[in-house]
């Protein structure tokens, strides 16, 4: 049988555990509670053209580039998205 005091230890190992986990639950939600924003680029042809091209429409629009970009339109129309800075 265990001693009160281990008992205790035990609880308080367990309560300490949970706050932590709570904190990184909270956090991690209000990580993803911020919207991504797909903003028209123009055509992008690769990664390298990205990098040029999506920070600075991302910033025209008060925005910051999250490194994600994709064509919609081939050889027409590609998307930069865009998180809210913070």
């Amino acid at each position: 049988m265990l001693a009160l005091s281990e008992v205790l230890i035990m609880l308080r190992q367990y309560v300490l555990k949970f706050e932590v986990e709570q904190s990184y639950v909270i956090l991690l939600s209000f990580f993803l509670a911020a919207i991504v924003i797909s903003i028209n680029a123009g055509p992008i042809g690769s990664t390298s053209h990205a990098q040029t091209i999506c920070p600075q429409v991302c910033q025209q629009n008060g925005m910051k580039w999250t490194t994600g970009w994709r064509t919609t339109i081939f050889g027409q129309m590609s998307v930069c998205d865009c998180i809210s800075e913070s």
